[in-house]
């Protein structure tokens, strides 16, 4: 925005417009404008800024960058209906404790559980925000410091409002530049399939662990089909307005989205491990029990992070970058690596209690090797080289689809 030489008229360079201050209908025209485009720099800003201190509230700032390309400033609509749904989860569990059906924290009821979760599937902000007013409205509601049960329990919900769509995102990178070529939209339709599967997959996961997590039994529980259909719904939609932001709103989505989030310090990434050591140790707990393969079992899973720290310094073999299954293959060749060995030792070991302890330290194993072999197979002879597959499109794009229906048959989903 920038004042004309005689001081009356306003151009928005965007819009390519120039409007008269003195005109009641361009001062309208000029307060929208001004309203709707007030969070685009500070909304990419903030997400730079505090990424040094936390990738994970980065996430939340940017994940709805597509929705405020398209409404700006009433992009903040979801968050506050996810609140006023959180709300209303939260009355209506009070009614229940006074009732006398229950004393501790539990789940919203489904539908309300399902809503929240949908709408962090568009934006994990508001995901977010609706288990947050959740979670502090059923502190102040049942009146008394929550014990394990009931921390894990919060600990759970947070994880499906947010979850899925940060693991799908996480994956594979929606947010791309619009597809103008056949090449292009042949990915985009891939983000159709796979984003959606990658959300619905594990929101149906978290989900049915929850009474596990709780040690209650709990309504959600009893609607796992529902929640992995429409929160894969919801991520399609959000796929395709992902496309249309990038095709009709470059501009605005340039300007808000951050090219690159600064990576965080030594410490906050030291700081930040111990902490998910910790929640590994105290969810691991609840699912197997108390014994040494929960300790050591956490420790596999977060071992991969420690080693990226440096992987740098290491050697790279473009010959074994060739040979690593990554994205949908390489998820695929996890699942039948890690059911195959957790099917052997149950094999060997026969159905006893132990077995799964046994399987928490097993099934870290194949991800642990994949991604050392993957920190020595970083790239090829140049960084920016694609797979060798995809200079054979058709062999790469049939391919995909194959391994897609394989991987889909070792997730249960078909």
């Amino acid at each position: 925005e920038g004042e004309g030489d005689g001081g009356g008229e306003i151009e928005v360079v965007q819009d390519n417009l120039t409007l008269d201050k003195e005109n009641w209908g361009d001062k309208l025209a000029i307060f929208s404008f001004a309203f709707i485009t007030f969070f685009d720099r500070r909304s990419h800003n903030a997400a730079e800024r505090i990424a040094n201190f936390s990738p994970f509230a980065a996430k939340l700032i940017n994940d709805g960058a597509y929705i405020r390309a398209m409404v700006g400033t009433l992009s903040f609509i979801t968050p506050i209906v996810a609140a006023i749904i959180g709300i209303v989860a939260v009355n209506t569990n009070a009614v229940e404790i006074a009732a006398g059906q229950y004393t501790q924290i539990i789940t919203p009821e489904w539908h309300l559980f399902l809503a929240i979760a949908v709408l962090g599937a568009f934006d994990t902000a508001a995901g977010f925000t609706g288990a947050l007013v959740f979670i502090v409205g059923s502190l102040i509601t049942v009146g008394h410091m929550p014990d394990t049960g009931e921390i894990r329990t919060m600990m759970g919900i947070v994880l499906v409002a947010v979850g899925p769509s940060m693991l799908a995102t996480g994956f594979r990178t929606i947010r791309k530049h619009a597809a103008f070529n056949f090449n292009m939209w042949w990915e985009r339709i891939a983000d159709f399939a796979i984003a959606p599967f990658m959300a619905g997959w594990s929101v149906s996961a978290m989900v049915s662990g929850l009474p596990a997590l709780a040690g209650l039994t709990l309504d959600a529980a009893n609607h796992v089909q529902d929640f992995a259909v429409f929160v894969a719904l919801a991520t399609v939609v959000r796929v395709a307005l992902e496309e249309f932001a990038a095709s009709a709103f470059p501009a605005r989505l340039n300007r808000i989205n951050p090219d690159e989030i600064p990576d965080p310090s030594n410490l906050q990434k030291s700081i930040v491990l111990v902490i998910k050591y910790a929640i590994w140790v105290f969810i691991g707990g609840a699912l197997i029990g108390p014994s040494w393969q929960v300790w050591v079992g956490s420790a596999l899973f977060v071992f991969p992070t420690v080693i990226s720290w440096y992987q740098d310094k290491f050697p790279n073999f473009p010959r074994l970058w060739k040979l690593l299954p990554t994205g949908v293959p390489g998820l695929a060749f996890t699942l039948f690596i890690s059911s195959s060995t957790t099917a052997l030792v149950g094999a060997v070991m026969g159905a006893t209690p132990e077995l799964a302890q046994w399987s928490f330290v097993i099934m870290p194993l194949p991800l642990l090797v994949m991604s050392v072999l993957g920190m020595f197979g970083r790239h090829g002879a140049n960084e920016g080289d694609d797979r060798p597959v995809k200079n054979y499109k058709w062999l790469y794009r049939i391919g995909g689809l194959v391994i897609l229906v394989i991987t889909l048959k070792l997730a249960g989903v078909l």
